[in-house]
């Protein structure tokens, strides 16, 4: 075996590297460290900044994070000066070239190109966005809009379209930019969205406030019986229910009050709903056209077994002599408008009064008194049945019936002792 000779010299140049590199271990570790944890403290301020500049000096810690660039982006586009646009931009285009697969920053970018006047370019970005999630409705709403800014409906109709299929969010304001692009004609906004049935609450919405009433009451007939009781069409309804008797129209309202109710407080044109007090009345009646008065304990008003006419209930009132209260009983009744009308119920009474106690039949749309029933006498042992005609007039579809005191003041007003009410009826004449 032949040994090498190796001079002294390369012995100490080899150990001396060694030890270089054994002590440069740890400070490339800490270096590295050190560089971990300002990307993640820039990733965490980013994150939480409240204004662009926070967002900004993240950048600094974290130039290659594309989340850094993101969030400036973001935080830019939510403060209106025009100089924000163009540095937005510049921090999405920065956050597209570190994460260039990312389909939330393509959407982004998009929208910021567009708001900058580039919309061709934006609907690039916006085209890249889907591609990387073709699914996604947010993108589909963007692109949609990018494409109807630039004349291109049919396009455009077809991702807004695909945008409301898949989230019901999209669907409102889908009719919205619709209405005004196809200038409120309905078959061609529900043709552009492919006559999808959840459109048809918001076009309810639509038409009831362009005054388009009739249409509107027309679609929501349309509408099945699970349908109408959906979030979106409860909505609906309950717009187009305040427009109508804001409007005075009665016999539509209580279109959409049937629509809406079950069993046997189902309201019925011309028909007092729970005559015969089978049901029992609340403060806070179930529809415009039930039963209301008002709160109070004074007189009590309550559903009862005890004398009836008919059934199985009727209504008695028990006054406790107060002056001063006195809660009225009403109802609306939806009619037919230029027709005659009897109203007929039945009562008994043991009352102690100087005031008189009548059925008044009011116009809902100006509340001019149409008829009313001689005073309730203050001792009746047997049912007595009272009649009142009146004529409804032309352009009149609802009227008031109510339980009133009237004919006294003061003291004089003071009522003691029960009445029972039952069978309150309309009937045309």
């Amino acid at each position: 075996m032949r040994l090498e000779l190796v001079p002294v010299s390369e012995i100490k140049i080899t150990q001396n590297l060694r030890r270089i590199g054994v002590a440069a271990v740890p400070l490339l570790l800490l270096a590295l460290s050190l560089m971990t944890l300002k990307w993640a403290a820039g990733r965490a301020v980013a994150l939480q900044a409240e204004t662009p500049e926070e967002a900004e000096y993240a950048i600094g810690m974290a130039p290659g994070d594309p989340q850094t660039h993101f969030a400036a982006g973001v935080l830019r586009t939510e403060t209106f000066a025009p100089e924000n646009h163009d540095l937005a931009l510049t921090h999405f285009e920065n956050a597209a070239a570190l994460s260039p697969y990312d389909y939330l920053i393509w959407l982004e970018l998009g929208r910021a190109r567009e708001r900058s006047g580039e919309a061709k370019s934006g609907e690039e970005a916006l085209r890249f966005a889907s591609a990387l999630a073709p699914n996604y409705s947010s993108v589909q709403w963007a692109l949609g809009n990018n494409l109807l800014r630039q004349g291109r409906y049919d396009e455009a109709f077809a991702e807004i379209r695909n945008a409301a299929q898949s989230d019901p969010k999209y669907t409102a304001p889908a009719v919205g930019v619709l209405w005004n692009v196809l200038n409120g004609n309905t078959d061609d906004i529900q043709k552009a969205l492919g006559d999808l049935p959840e459109a048809r609450s918001p076009l309810i919405s639509a038409l009831s406030s362009a005054g388009r009433h009739d249409e509107a009451v027309a679609i929501w007939n349309s509408l099945s019986e699970d349908e109408k009781r959906s979030e979106l069409a409860a909505a609906a309804g309950n717009r187009l229910l305040k427009t109508l008797i804001g409007e005075k129209r009665f016999r539509d309202a209580l279109k959409i009050v049937a629509g809406r109710t079950e069993g046997t407080a189902v309201p019925v044109l011309a028909t007092v709903t729970n005559g015969g007090f089978e049901s029992p009345i609340n403060i806070r009646a179930a529809s415009l056209f039930d039963w209301t008065f008002p709160d109070g304990s004074e007189p009590q008003i309550s559903q009862t077994d005890g004398s009836r006419h008919s059934g199985s209930y009727s209504l008695v009132y028990v006054f406790g002599n107060s002056s001063d209260k006195f809660r009225s009983l009403s109802q609306t009744v939806a009619v037919e408008p230029g027709k005659r009308y009897r109203l007929e119920f039945f009562y008994r009474s043991e009352l102690k009064t100087r005031a008189k106690l009548v059925w008044k039949i009011t116009d809902r749309s100006d509340k001019k008194v149409l008829a009313a029933s001689d005073p309730l006498k203050d001792r009746v042992g047997e049912w007595e049945n009272v009649r009142v005609s009146f004529a409804v007039p032309d352009g009149t579809d609802g009227i008031q019936i109510a339980l009133v005191r009237e004919g006294c003041s003061g003291t004089q007003c003071a009522v003691g002792g029960l009445l029972w009410l039952d069978d309150i009826s309309l009937a045309a004449e």
